[in-house]
């Protein structure tokens, strides 16, 4: 025990970095007191440092006490005297000097790096802590939530600076005051998300369902000029004799979108269905190709729309896979990171495509072949909408949506 005592206390002599004991001034003394009491909270005089080190004249049986044992220890970086016995005052490394701060006890590395990591992370806890808050404090309600198009919503909002309000309908602007009431006028039907957002991240959001008289069709274009995507409504696209909905290319044209410029027909249909999303069936009979006035990839792309999330699904030419941008509630999958070849298809003549979802399983059909499985958490909750996209003019035939028991709940085969 004694030479481990003598260890600790040329330990100590080599961690203050002052050379030999019997070289030190009086007020070498006193900064090792000092220092020890910094470090381990307990005192120790300069006149016992002196005893312990030799300047002092000792009786052969002095032993010092635990405080003292324990402070020396705690000075090398152990926990206690008890600590330092049972590692026979083993230090990982190198003794440093008082002055560096590059120390080590048993293996443990105190380097400026670990000061730093751990002022980074401090940082990056109060960012996540402020946008929590500022999500807490956030508050968005819809006056006139629901209402036929054109419809004009009320909101009253309570954010921070420095807050944009998105309309979900292509148009953003950003809030003047921290609180207050902003108005917005929603021209085409849809169940739009309005979202407060800051620095690209959603504080809150509520939504605003603008009812279709019935279906609703329009076609869409980015201007190549603006970069801005166009909606034009289109009155004219129920074909009764033949029993399809179809906008030929031809009255595309006529709107006056040039005739290399691609474009998208759509047809909207936004009510209140008497069904579940996570519970449901829907069956589309379309066709989409060249000669009618599909355009390159011919895509047809159906959106279930819930009040919670949205199923999203998009077949189009094999070629075209990479293209693929697919929802089905939280999950999502993109073609140009996921296989998704099962999507690539010929839909050039009537095809019939379907989604079946018991307890959010879902499972996607062509032409009656299972083509994708899988299931989510998130529930979508009732049936908001139901839209139906074709790049270029593509038709539709039928569409059947059926409840958990098999119950139509809607079926238009547009021939009223």
């Amino acid at each position: 025990m004694e030479s481990l005592f003598a260890q600790c206390i040329q330990q100590v002599v080599a961690r203050f970095g002052k050379g030999a004991p019997i070289d030190w001034p009086p007020r070498y003394f006193d900064k090792l007191s000092q220092a020890i009491s910094q470090r381990s909270h307990i005192v120790i005089s300069a006149h016992t440092l002196k005893r312990l080190m030799g300047r002092v004249k000792i009786h052969e049986e002095y032993d010092p006490q635990d405080s003292t044992k324990n402070a020396l220890a705690k000075y090398l970086g152990f926990n206690d005297w008890d600590h330092y016995i049972d590692l026979k005052g083993q230090i990982g490394g190198v003794i440093h000097k008082e002055n560096e701060l590059n120390y080590t006890v048993t293996g443990k590395k105190y380097r400026p790096v670990f000061i730093v990591s751990l002022i980074l992370i401090i940082l990056l806890l109060a960012i996540v802590y402020r946008f929590r808050f500022l999500e807490s404090l956030s508050e968005i309600v819809v006056n006139s939530s629901v209402g036929r198009y054109p419809h004009t919503a009320v909101f009253n909002y309570r954010a921070g600076n420095h807050v944009v309000m998105d309309f979900g309908d292509f148009r953003t602007e950003p809030l003047k005051q921290k609180a207050g009431s902003i108005t917005h006028s929603y021209l085409f039907p849809d169940y739009f998300p309005a979202k407060l957002i800051k620095k690209n991240r959603v504080l809150k959001t509520a939504f605003v369902q603008v009812l279709s008289d019935g279906w609703f069709a329009d076609v869409t274009y980015r201007d190549e000029l603006t970069q801005k995507q166009l909606l034009y409504q289109v009155k004219n696209f129920r074909d009764t004799v033949n029993g399809i909905l179809f906008i030929p290319a031809e009255t595309v044209y006529e709107l006056g979108i040039p005739r290399k410029q691609d474009y998208w027909t759509e047809f909207r249909n936004i009510r209140d269905f008497n069904t579940v999303v996570d519970d449901c069936s829907v069956t589309f009979i379309v066709k989409n190709n060249e000669q009618d006035g599909g355009i390159r990839c011919f895509d047809f792309i159906f959106k279930l729309i819930g009040e919670h999330g949205i199923c999203e699904v998009r077949f189009l030419h094999p070629g075209c896979i990479q293209f693929i941008d697919m929802t089905i509630s939280e999950k999502r999958w993109k073609g140009s990171e996921t296989n998704l070849s099962d999507f690539g298809r010929q839909i050039t003549g009537w095809t019939s495509i379907e989604m079946a979802i018991r307890d959010k399983n879902a499972v996607i059909f062509f032409n009656n072949d299972t083509v994708f499985q899988t299931s989510y958490n998130q529930p979508a909750g009732k049936v908001k909408g139901l839209i139906m996209v074709f790049k270029g003019s593509g038709m539709a035939d039928k569409i059947e949506l059926r409840n958990k028991d098999g119950i139509i709940v809607f079926s238009d085969n547009f021939k009223d």
